[in-house]
């Protein structure tokens, strides 16, 4: 483990007990819970820190939050399916989310990026995603194109990330991040003008199985 996620883990520890609005006795979703953002009001379903974060014709925008996230409301369970589409209008693409966090920090969870650092790697990590065993695939995504995520976690421990229903990386986490510290979902991003749309977050059945993952080219 690297130094620098050595102290975020430590920081991250002694900040947890101390959250702002972070209720512990909400359950977790047992159904699924869909927003096709058509309601602009956002504060009745998300922390809404005062980004960028706006809904423009019946779609989520950013303009570029530097790493100020969106938190939705809902708790999120175990095991579960995350469905939403993306489409960046910025050159260097740069989609992320983030989910299993606290609901109040950015990098408190696990972060998923689509055609990050200049639109040539998609990146699952955990708690920082310049984390030297973050799992990474050099790829190219078109601006402008509308993408569709899903990202799945059946086992207790083991992510994919699939975009248009390729698998792009997976992450086997030995010490899996879960509990009320670790619940929530979050649109996030770094400068890039994006808009989501179509997040369907769904509870899925316990698989229980040992991680059987393709190779997966870093």
């Amino acid at each position: 483990m690297s130094i620098r996620l050595r102290l975020l883990v430590v920081v991250n520890a002694l900040c947890a007990a101390c959250l702002p609005g972070f209720a512990d006795d909400v359950p977790a979703l047992t159904s699924a819970l869909v927003d096709a953002f058509s309601d602009p009001q956002l504060t009745e379903r998300y922390r809404d820190e005062g980004g960028s974060w706006r809904v423009v014709d019946g779609a989520l925008r950013t303009v570029g939050d530097r790493n100020q996230p969106l938190w939705s409301n809902a708790v999120l369970p175990e095991n579960v399916r995350i469905e939403f589409t993306s489409l960046s209008s910025s050159p260097a693409v740069d989609m992320k989310v983030e989910f299993f966090g606290d609901g109040v920090r950015h990098e408190s969870g696990y972060i998923a990026i689509v055609g990050g650092w200049n639109n040539t790697l998609t990146v699952l990590a955990r708690l920082d995603e310049h984390e030297t065993s973050r799992v990474s695939k050099r790829t190219r995504f078109e601006p402008g194109r509308r993408y569709r995520w899903r990202i799945e976690r059946s086992d207790g421990h083991t992510l994919k990330l699939f975009v248009d229903d390729e698998l792009q990386v997976a992450y086997d986490d030995k010490a899996p991040l879960y509990g009320p510290r670790n619940n929530r979902f979050a649109f996030s991003g770094w400068e890039s003008e994006v808009v989501f749309d179509d997040l369907k977050i769904s509870p899925v059945a316990s698989t229980d199985a040992p991680s059987d993952l393709p190779t997966i080219p870093r």
